[in-house]
């Protein structure tokens, strides 16, 4: 009981100061958003209601991608989920397109996309802003960004697949993965014209 008081004063405590090292320190989920894997341990019990990295897995690689997707939306500007949605739509019509709703689940840790195309996908609509403001999409790409998404992607994969495996024994907990998002713009700065390299694009659509 002793424990439980004390963790329960402590994520009180640091509740409301963001995503601070303070927090990241003593609260399970501020590590968790961070990127940090968590022992089941130091976990509060309804986030380790089996004692299993196979049921953790998926979650975490969920929050993971998802601290990922809010670090690129910080960074071009907090664009609303509205315009994330119609721009992405606007600008890349034959993609596999994602709901508001689906997004919000998305960017909250709630789940994964259905595939590494609707991933994709909500990259670029997120690359289709600067400061904000719509804008074309940028001409000259990090050459890191894509390989960060698609090794992110392995991770929910390998996530899914231990959900899904017969509980034999307990699976080893998901890489995490080091330092953010690289930025989704170079030295370069944007301009029209170029458009996105075909191999970036969404080739079909996973409903």
């Amino acid at each position: 009981m002793a424990d439980e008081t004390r963790y329960t004063q402590e994520r009180q405590a640091w509740g409301s100061l963001g995503t601070g090292m303070g927090e990241i320190r003593y609260n399970p989920v501020a590590r968790l958003a961070s990127g940090q894997l968590v022992p089941l341990g130091d976990m509060p019990d309804d986030m380790a209601h089996e004692q299993s990295w196979d049921d953790t897995a998926y979650r975490q690689a969920c929050t993971q991608l998802s601290a990922q997707l809010r670090e690129l939306r910080r960074q071009v500007g907090r664009p609303s989920l509205d315009r994330i949605v119609t721009w992405g739509k606007k600008k890349m019509p034959d993609g596999p397109s994602m709901s508001k709703s689906t997004v919000s689940d998305i960017l909250s840790g709630k789940r994964a996309p259905a595939s590494l195309d609707r991933l994709l996908w909500l990259v670029q609509a997120l690359m289709n802003f600067q400061d904000g403001r719509e804008v074309e999409p940028p001409k000259h790409h990090n050459p890191a960004l894509f390989s960060t998404w698609r090794q992110l992607w392995d991770i929910v994969e390998d996530g899914r697949a231990a959900q899904r495996a017969p509980k034999t024994a307990p699976s080893e907990p998901p890489p995490a993965l080091g330092g953010s998002v690289p930025h989704p713009f170079d030295s370069s700065g944007r301009g029209g014209g170029g458009g996105y390299p075909s191999e970036f694009l969404p080739k079909e659509s996973d409903q």
